[in-house]
């Protein structure tokens, strides 16, 4: 039986090979990525993994983006927490403590090249900014979904979250999320 891969000059079989074999690794990268669980060390109602979580922090920061979001913005948004199925989930009070977050960072970079997941990372300062208040806004809002469930042991993450969030003085748009979220979370401890 002739098929098409096996008329290819062997040379372009072995480039197809190899492609195939890259292609093949970066899906099952991306696979294991988006199934990881998040909140390991917080009993929850819900699973939530981090492609629920990555899908969040994209649409959060479309919300936040004055304008149109640069491409750079969403797959950093995408990929922020591609590595931790290799890297593990360190909790960031852990990283802060222990002063490793900019180290730990550098290892889930080196982990998702390795991958051949190779893309323009820089973004602007703003965009590092929006990312990171996206980051902690996401994580509130499973922390008020868990608390809607009836879930009260997520008070202290919800905690963190707000910090980080206060930390990063919000302003403007980010204000008015940050006090929408706050409202959110008021009305799923009254309930």
């Amino acid at each position: 039986m002739s098929g098409f891969l096996s008329e290819a000059p062997e040379r372009e079989m072995s480039e197809h090979t190899r492609e195939r074999r890259d292609m093949r690794d970066q899906l099952l990268f991306l696979r294991k990525a988006a199934e990881t669980e998040r909140f390991h060390s917080v009993r929850t109602i819900q699973h939530e993994t981090v492609g629920h979580h990555s899908f969040g922090v994209a649409w959060i920061c479309f919300l936040l983006s004055p304008t149109m979001p640069r491409v750079n913005l969403i797959l950093a948004a995408l990929g922020h927490d591609i590595a931790e199925h290799e890297a593990g989930d360190l909790p960031a009070p852990t990283k802060r403590a222990l002063n490793i977050r900019a180290m730990f960072h550098n290892y889930e970079m080196k982990l998702i090249h390795e991958a051949g997941l190779i893309f323009d990372w820089s973004l602007s300062e703003a965009e590092e900014r929006i990312l990171k208040l996206a980051d902690a806004f996401d994580g509130f809002m499973s922390c008020i979904r868990e608390r809607e469930m009836g879930n009260k042991i997520v008070r202290n993450a919800a905690g963190n979250f707000q910090r980080y969030i206060h930390e990063l003085k919000p302003q403007g748009v980010e204000l008015i999320m940050a006090d929408v979220m706050a409202q959110l979370w008021r009305e799923a401890e009254a309930a």
